[in-house]
């Protein structure tokens, strides 16, 4: 949405650009799960309102995986929970 909507310039069509990020090596991407979808509505209130971010920290914390993030709000969760977080 964000690359639609022109508040994200990625320079190629977004397409291109989600095969060419798949392409680098220890990269992949999630399909949601029922134990994700679950995570991301138990998390509490003060984590993230919007439903994709609760998502994207869930499927990190279902999985054991690095977080990276500019968002604040995903930042400050992740500190505050023991998430491993780079940023």
């Amino acid at each position: 949405m964000l690359a639609e909507s022109g508040r994200l310039s990625l320079g190629i069509p977004l397409d291109q650009w989600v095969q060419e990020a798949l392409n680098i090596t220890g990269l992949h991407a999630l399909e949601l799960s029922i134990p994700i979808l679950l995570e991301s509505v138990r998390l509490p209130n003060e984590c993230h309102k919007d439903p994709a971010a609760r998502m994207i920290i869930a499927s990190a914390k279902v999985h054991h995986y690095n977080l990276l993030s500019y968002d604040q709000k995903i930042i400050y969760y992740a500190k505050k929970w023991y998430l491993n977080l780079v940023y």
